[in-house]
């Protein structure tokens, strides 16, 4: 099983999907509460798996943040 890593390059769609992939670094990972909360926890690696919808929030090292659903896997 293939981990999220904070420092890892993944591929970023803003305006909530909408805009074309544009390659990033993850900054930080939360692991939301539940699906949807701006509340959770900070980690530094998460499985891919469980990145969905928008059960995770991650931060960008180009200053944005985004939802589990608008970052794939390099």
């Amino acid at each position: 099983m293939s981990k999220m890593k904070v420092g890892d390059k993944v591929m970023w769609s803003g305006s909530w999907g909408g805009n074309p992939p544009e390659e990033v670094t993850l900054t930080g990972i939360q692991v939301n509460e539940s699906n949807g909360s701006k509340e959770g926890g900070r980690v530094e690696e998460v499985d891919w798996e469980s990145v969905t919808e928008r059960n995770i929030i991650v931060d960008l090292d180009n200053g944005h943040w985004a939802w589990a659903f608008q970052v794939k896997s390099l």
